[in-house]
């Protein structure tokens, strides 16, 4: 029989080879109906993000998403990184039943550029980057200098240092001169080095960096010897000197000009005594600048001094400066003295100075000469 149908299918008699096939047998080709559907895969969180490209500086800046199939997630956060290198992971909050929204305060929007992302986690713990990420953040450009921009780059001017503490000693001797008698009659000779002061100051400075640039107080110590002519004394009463105080505002009109008033209160053999005092300067007053300084103190004398500092070498500030002056008696000759200052920059805050220059009166017959040290800390 098998015979018989082997040799039907070869003659080609599709209806006895096809009489064989059992009738329970699954029709692998149906006439009708389609293949069962494949399983639909599961849902997943899209979040949809129009990025921002530039906002201004020193405001805060909104964050807005739109998330379907929000119920899958269990965190969505944005993380930015502000122009100071510091990172910060914030979680959005529901706006909308599909929106969400970060604010990123002012407070990290003051440099001139910051990146973000946006991750999430659902709630099986799978972490996706639905927007830039941690090594690739999408950068947005600040523009204009706000507040905190301004205060950033005040602050770089002076390493970042708002106050400082400085203590100057400054020794002055004039050399022989010719002058008067105290009726102002007789022609006199003094005495070479009898016609001396020293004076020692200490400061504070502290620097808003507003329109209110700085504030100085200092505390001031002279003694000056007596001018003698042949030993004796030329004026009457001990040495003239004073103990004094005063308080200092300067103000930045600009970059490059700033200005300011002293008051000075003190007291000497005579009782108390007061004084005044302004300066001008030309240029960026934590660099190359010139100064112009006038100071007038009651019953010791005026001084006027006029100085260039520069800063070619960072950590060598310098400077050189004229003074004209009738210390430490306001009965004084108006004397003229040149002084070279030359500083170095200890570390990230300290300042070693050195002023060396010479001093003279107006009938001087040799030099006279002046020298100092300073001794400065920022912090």
């Amino acid at each position: 029989m098998q015979r018989l149908t082997l040799l039907f299918a070869c003659l080609g008699l599709p209806g006895v080879a096809a009489a064989q096939v059992p009738a329970d047998a699954p029709d692998a080709h149906p006439s009708t109906g389609a293949a069962p559907d494949a399983p639909a895969a599961p849902a997943e969180p899209v979040v949809s993000h129009m990025p921002i490209n530039q906002t201004r500086a020193d405001r805060p800046l909104n964050i807005d998403v739109e998330v379907q199939n929000e119920g899958l997630l269990a965190d969505l956060s944005l993380i930015v990184r502000a122009a100071d290198g510091s990172t910060h992971v914030m979680p959005f909050e529901r706006t909308a039943p599909a929106a969400f929204r970060v604010t990123i305060p002012a407070s990290l929007t003051g440099g001139r550029t910051l990146g973000y992302a946006i991750v999430s986690t659902d709630r099986k713990g799978v972490e996706r980057r639905h927007f830039a990420s941690l090594d690739a953040l999408h950068l947005v450009d600040l523009y204009g200098l706000g507040e905190s921009a301004r205060m950033r780059i005040q602050l770089a001017r002076y390493d970042a240092k708002r106050n400082q503490i400085k203590a100057v000693a400054e020794y002055v001797s004039f050399g022989a001169y010719r002058s008067r008698d105290a009726a102002g009659f007789n022609e006199i000779t003094v005495d070479e080095g009898s016609d001396a002061w020293q004076h020692y100051t200490t400061e504070w400075t502290y620097r808003p960096l507003t329109w209110l640039h700085d504030i100085r107080v200092r505390a001031g110590y002279m003694r000056a010897s007596a001018i003698e002519v042949d030993g004796q004394r030329v004026f009457r009463g001990d040495a003239p000197g004073v103990n004094y105080g005063s308080a200092e505002a300067n103000i930045e009109l600009h970059r490059w000009f700033s200005m300011g008033a002293r008051f000075v209160l003190g007291a000497n053999e005579e009782g108390f005594v007061t004084g005044i005092g302004f300066v001008g300067r030309v240029g960026d007053l934590a660099r190359t600048h010139m100064a112009v300084d006038y100071e007038a103190i009651q019953d010791v004398g005026s001084r006027t001094d006029i100085r260039l500092h520069w800063t070619t070498l960072p950590r060598f500030p310098m400077a050189l400066g004229v003074t004209f002056t009738d210390w430490p008696d306001a009965r004084a000759e108006t004397a003229n003295m040149l002084t070279y200052d030359l500083g170095l920059r200890v570390g990230e805050a300290g300042l070693i100075g050195l002023r060396v220059g010479a001093a003279n009166r107006p009938e001087s017959l040799n030099s006279g000469f002046s020298a100092g040290a300073t001794l400065g800390y920022g912090f």
